[in-house]
């Protein structure tokens, strides 16, 4: 990412830490359709040789929206492996 370096060892960190999350969402909202999911996945494939996951019965997760990291291929994978996923409820 380019831009100034952001001090988040000084006082009014809390406002380099809301400019560092605004510059991090703008950039992910550019990304393309396709580069979201191939990165997606590779996350899934990342996740599913964690030893954590592989000994898992059950897990909780969340479906993920718009462009934040995709988490479908990863929770099909769990399913297929005979997983229980636990989602959240939203009303």
């Amino acid at each position: 990412m380019r831009g100034r370096p952001v001090q988040h060892d000084q006082p009014g960190g809390e406002t380099d830490k809301r400019t560092l999350r605004r510059e991090f969402l703008g950039v992910r909202n550019r990304l393309t359709t396709h580069v979201v999911g191939e990165s997606a996945a590779a996350l899934a494939g990342h996740a599913l040789r964690l030893p954590e996951l592989a000994r898992a019965r059950t897990v909780a997760a969340y479906v993920s929206v718009g462009t934040e990291p995709g988490t479908r291929a990863l929770l099909d994978a769990l399913l297929s492996r005979g997983v229980r996923v636990l989602l959240p409820a939203l009303l």
